[in-house]
């Protein structure tokens, strides 16, 4: 996950390792979700809607592992496409802080 050589994060197996694991951390923020074969979906907390579906963690697939969507709004254009921001925005942290 890190490159010695030079102390960087792999930031895309830092987004993978999460979205295989947003089940657990969005039971741990106490937010509802579905389930579903290749993507885990809740409503967006970034703007606040109210469909369940909103927004997507992609989770396999042919889609990028790790990648987010919001299908009402587009805010991963405002936070970020990682799962990684999406964590921070939940939990008011700086990238390095959510690692």
């Amino acid at each position: 996950m890190t490159n010695i050589e030079n102390n960087q994060l792999d930031l895309r197996a830092v987004n993978e390792i999460i979205a295989q694991n947003i089940e657990k951390i969005y039971d741990h923020l106490s937010i509802e979700h579905k389930v579903f074969p290749n993507r885990v979906t809740s409503v967006c907390p970034v703007h606040g809607g109210i469909k369940d579906t909103s927004l997507c963690v992609f989770t396999e697939g042919d889609t990028k592992v790790g990648n987010i969507i919001c299908w009402t709004h587009h805010c991963e254009s405002d936070i970020g496409r990682g799962a990684i921001n999406l964590i921070c925005y939940l939990m008011k942290l700086n990238i390095r802080d959510a690692v």
